[in-house]
C-alpha cells in the first residue's frame, strides 16, 4: 500500500474499495439484524433517513411509507406536538435516558415502546437523531399483572391481619370465660 503522500496506484485503490465495501456491509448487517427498531432522523429537518428491518416491522410499514416522512409519522396524530419537542429536546441534549412512549402502526394499533435516542454528525456533516425503539408491550402487561397479585396479597393480608386479630380477641374471650367459670 502507498504511504500518505504518494499516490495510489490501481491495485491500492481497488483494496481501499473493496475494504470500504465489507466495512459497510459489516455495519449494515448489524444495522438491519439489530433486535431493536432504529430510526434514524435528519436532526435539522425531522425526516426519516433510514429504518432497519425491526423498525419496518415494528409499525408495519414499508420503507418507502417512512423514508422521506416527518419523525411523528411514527407516533399517534393527537401526540404529533409533544414528539416534535421531544425531539428537539433529545438533539439539544445529545443523549437522551430511555423513556416510555407510544407508537402507531400503519394499520393503527398502539404500542407502548422504550425509546432511547442519541445524537451524532456523520464525516459529511450532518447531522442525525438516532432512535432505538424497543417494543415493551409485554412488559407492560407483566407489570400490570405484577400490581394485580399485590393488591390481592395486600387484601389478603388485611383480611389475615384481621382474622388473626379477632382470634386473639377471641381467645382473650375464651380464658376469661373460663377463669370466671373455675371461680364460680
Amino acid at each position: 500500500m502507498a504511504s500518505e503522500n504518494e499516490p495510489l496506484d490501481n491495485d491500492d485503490s481497488k483494496e481501499v474499495d473493496q475494504r470500504i465495501g465489507r466495512s459497510e456491509m459489516f455495519f449494515r448487517t448489524i444495522f438491519e439484524e439489530s433486535r431493536d427498531a432504529i430510526y434514524i432522523a435528519d436532526a435539522d429537518t425531522g425526516l426519516l433517513i433510514d429504518v432497519n428491518k425491526a423498525g419496518l416491522s415494528l409499525v408495519g410499514r414499508t420503507r418507502e411509507e417512512l423514508i422521506g416522512k416527518d419523525h411523528t409519522i411514527l407516533h399517534p396524530p393527537v401526540e404529533a406536538e409533544y414528539y416534535r419537542t421531544q425531539f428537539k429536546r433529545h438533539i439539544e441534549a445529545r443523549y437522551a435516558k430511555p423513556e416510555e412512549s407510544h407508537i402507531i402502526t400503519g394499520n393503527g394499533k398502539m404500542v407502548t415502546v422504550e425509546i432511547s435516542a442519541s445524537t451524532t454528525i456523520l464525516p459529511n456533516g450532518k447531522k442525525i437523531i438516532i432512535g432505538n425503539f424497543r417494543d415493551i408491550t409485554e412488559r407492560k402487561i407483566a407489570e400490570e399483572d405484577l400490581k394485580e397479585r399485590v393488591h390481592e396479597l395486600e387484601i389478603f393480608n388485611k383480611a389475615a391481619m384481621g382474622r388473626e386479630e379477632r382470634i386473639l380477641e377471641l381467645k382473650d374471650k375464651v380464658r376469661a370465660l373460663e377463669s370466671r367459670l373455675k371461680e364460680k
